[in-house]
């Protein structure tokens, strides 16, 4: 046993450095997996354009026949929901194409 030859002062001394150790060990631990988890939740992305959107097209036709947007109000917000769902169509196709590129040629 390592603490024979030991004083007691000496023995509970290496206790409580030990005890020390495993506590800053275990607070190092604990911070990186709230780290890790923090990090998933604000660098997450919807995969779901739609979800993302308060609206879709419609629910933006319906309003505009409804008469609660002008036809200037329901061209400004049906142009940003296209461009919107044209943007994340062609990160999915360029995530698609790396990944693709990434992968070894077949023989």
């Amino acid at each position: 046993m390592a603490l024979q030859g030991m004083t007691i002062g000496q023995a509970g001394a290496s206790v409580q450095i030990m005890m020390w150790i495993g506590v800053i060990l275990l607070a190092a631990v604990f911070l990186g997996v709230v780290g890790y988890i923090l990090r998933r939740r604000l660098l997450s992305e919807d995969d779901d354009p739609a979800a993302a959107e308060p609206f879709t097209l419609s629910d933006l036709r319906r309003l505009h026949r409804e008469g609660q947007l002008s036809d200037e109000e329901f061209e400004r917000a049906r142009a940003a929901i296209i461009a919107r769902t044209r943007a994340h169509l062609h990160k999915a196709e360029q995530d698609e194409d790396d990944t693709d590129a990434d992968r070894p040629a077949s023989p």
